[in-house]
């Protein structure tokens, strides 16, 4: 079995030195004062264990990234919370199932955002999850891209300008 387990490093406060942990073996750890060190420590100390493990009979845990997934899993949630997704689902124009996947993907920082920012936000997906609508709902609201550069030529934009600041007047330029 190679090394395909799952490595994370942090800081730790309370020792004052970075953490590398497996999630594969969540008694293990090591702690060093450089964070590449405390990654090579927790590694060693993983396929030592691993030998040990091997060398008693023991069953070694499979690896989280060698394990294949089907896509669902079953959450149980409070009827109340349930009847105001569906609700924000259908606001929103999407299923309830993309909904949930959005959220889920996002970083907690964005769910904690204000909640027209939210709204926003929820209307974007991160990359690689399409927002794609059910074919029975409304339309998403559209959301601004910032920066996205307009394809009206710059001298259209300007004739579409003058003819927006003199419709009150009730004068139109003449066309060039």
């Amino acid at each position: 079995m190679a090394d395909h387990f799952s490595y994370r490093v942090s800081w730790s406060e309370e020792d004052g030195e970075h953490v590398g942990t497996c999630a594969e073996f969540p008694s293990l750890s090591h702690l060093d004062a450089d964070p590449e060190a405390a990654l090579r420590g927790i590694r060693a100390l993983v396929n030592d264990v691993v030998a040990d493990m091997r060398a008693s009979g023991e069953r070694v845990p499979e690896p989280i990234a060698d394990q294949t997934y089907s896509g669902k899993f079953l959450a149980r949630i409070p009827p109340e919370l349930h009847r105001l997704l569906v609700i924000e689902a259908a606001e929103a124009g999407v299923s309830l199932n993309r909904l949930v996947s959005l959220r889920l993907a996002m970083p907690p920082a964005l769910l904690r955002a204000a909640p027209g920012m939210r709204d926003r936000l929820m209307m974007m997906a991160p990359v690689g999850i399409p927002v794609v609508p059910r074919a029975s709902a409304a339309p998403p609201r559209p959301v601004p891209v910032p920066h996205q550069p307009s394809l009206t030529p710059p001298d259209q934009r300007r004739r579409s300008a003058k003819r927006v600041a003199h419709a009150s007047t009730g004068r139109r330029d003449a066309d060039p």
